[in-house]
């Protein structure tokens, strides 16, 4: 099973399989992880608009995460040969 690890650009980091697993692990780590995976991730896309200014996709997960990469919130680790 092929994984992605990404940096947080507080210096997390998280290894994951899809942009689903990889909004859990930011859930379990959050320290306001909200009531249910959609509501942390409708949470987390207001979160990032509100420190970039750009807007942000809250569904599906595939979609919050490439704008989380798009604006530079987290990023994909190279694939290590």
């Amino acid at each position: 099973m092929k994984t992605t690890t990404y940096q947080t650009v507080d210096g997390a980091s998280f290894t994951a399989t899809d942009a689903a697993d990889l909004m859990r692990q930011l859930r379990l780590d959050s320290w306001n992880p909200e009531d249910s995976e959609e509501a942390y991730c409708v949470a987390t896309a207001r979160a990032c608009k509100m420190q970039t200014g750009k807007p942000h996709r809250d569904s599906p997960p595939e979609a919050l995460v490439e704008d989380m990469i798009a604006s530079g919130l987290i990023i994909p680790e190279p694939e290590k040969s």
